[in-house]
């Protein structure tokens, strides 16, 4: 496994890739730090000033939902107590279950299509 610490001026160029790529702004000072850490050839995650975990897929970051300072960052929706046996079943969140949601569910990567609310592919 290899780990190593990115320089300062190659971590404001990375962080800006990764912003780029998710859509994402990260509240970070300049001085951040910037981890990679590579278990494998095949993998490779980025961990910025201790935070925010990304998995690199060959120039595009996805963000690691294992990260709760990432979490907070994605759009979610809040759904009806009554709904929640049926959508672990399977069954797709339709609007009337749905209580609320993040920036109203306006954000890019979320559509409303008629009654049912479905992810579309994050920015």
């Amino acid at each position: 496994m290899k780990r190593h610490v990115v320089s300062k001026h190659d971590s404001r160029a990375l962080i800006a890739e990764i912003e780029k790529s998710t859509g994402l702004h990260l509240d970070v000072p300049h001085s951040a730090q910037v981890e990679v850490v590579e278990p494998d050839e095949e993998s490779k995650f980025v961990t910025v000033d201790g935070r925010y975990v990304f998995v690199d897929q060959g120039g595009s970051f996805l963000p690691f939902v294992g990260s709760k300072a990432l979490t907070d960052l994605l759009p979610s929706v809040r759904i009806d107590d009554g709904a929640v046996k049926y959508i672990l079943k399977g069954a797709d969140v339709m609007r009337p279950g749905i209580v609320g949601s993040t920036n109203g569910g306006r954000r890019a990567g979320w559509s409303w299509s008629g009654t049912t609310q479905r992810a579309a592919r994050w920015p």
